[in-house]
């Protein structure tokens, strides 16, 4: 969800939790979720595209 765009408290706001807990939880997601998904979306393309 972070990584289409949305906040935080929207984030958790939708699971039912606070911002903290969500923080203390998934916070390395949180923070790396977008270079993650990146390197997934890379990865995938590089395999399917001869070389």
């Amino acid at each position: 969800m972070k990584f289409c765009g949305e906040s935080e408290n929207t984030i958790a706001c939708s699971l039912g939790i606070d911002v903290g807990t969500l923080r203390k939880h998934f916070g390395e997601e949180l923070d790396n979720g977008h270079a993650n998904r990146r390197r997934e979306v890379i990865g995938y393309h590089s395999r399917r595209m001869p070389i």
